[in-house]
């Protein structure tokens, strides 16, 4: 379900707002989290995952690109450095998190473990509801400035060819 949901949901994410689909997407798994830890069979952890994808599509179908779109409005345009950063945050969980749970859900039982996973999910809506207001205006005036100093350098570049083309006139004149 998640290689499937995420580009539909990411395109989607430009309609309605990707900041909606990826609080969207964290209360879904906010609730399948909650429904996971009163599953009593393999079949219901497989459903409840399932749909544990669907809400992760919403996240990394929207947010992804949404970093991206923030960096580029708000600093230099680096994409690379977003994408890394946010491929090894995935890394790391999926390496340290699998270890780190079989020593909670050993220490505290299962159930709770999916109550507190949902309960930091929750915490993020917060963050990403401060996202959905990036500053286009700071987008346009780094904009203005590229496009001034760029002119700048051709306007200099222009006058400096008149220039050689008039001392080499001058000079071949004499």
């Amino acid at each position: 379900i998640y290689t499937l949901s995420v580009t539909p949901l990411g395109m989607l994410g430009n309609k309605i707002g990707r900041w909606l689909v990826a609080i969207i997407g964290i209360l879904i798994c906010s609730g399948m989290f909650i429904g996971l830890s009163f599953s009593t069979s393999q079949w219901e952890i497989y459903v409840w995952i399932g749909i544990v994808g669907l809400g992760y599509g919403c996240l990394e179908g929207t947010m992804f690109p949404y970093l991206a779109y923030i960096v580029d409005t708000r600093h230099t345009s680096d994409y690379g450095s977003v994408y890394a950063i946010s491929t090894f945050a995935i890394v790391l969980a999926f390496s340290i998190g699998p270890i780190a749970s079989s020593a909670v859900t050993n220490a505290i039982g299962f159930q709770k473990m999916m109550w507190i996973f949902a309960a930091v999910d929750i915490i993020f809506v917060p963050f990403v509801y401060v996202l959905r207001s990036v500053d286009v205006k700071e987008e346009e005036e780094n904009k203005q400035k590229t496009l001034d100093e760029e002119q700048k350098q051709q306007l200099l570049a222009e006058t400096g060819e008149k220039e050689v083309s008039h001392i080499k006139t001058l000079f071949l004149s004499w």
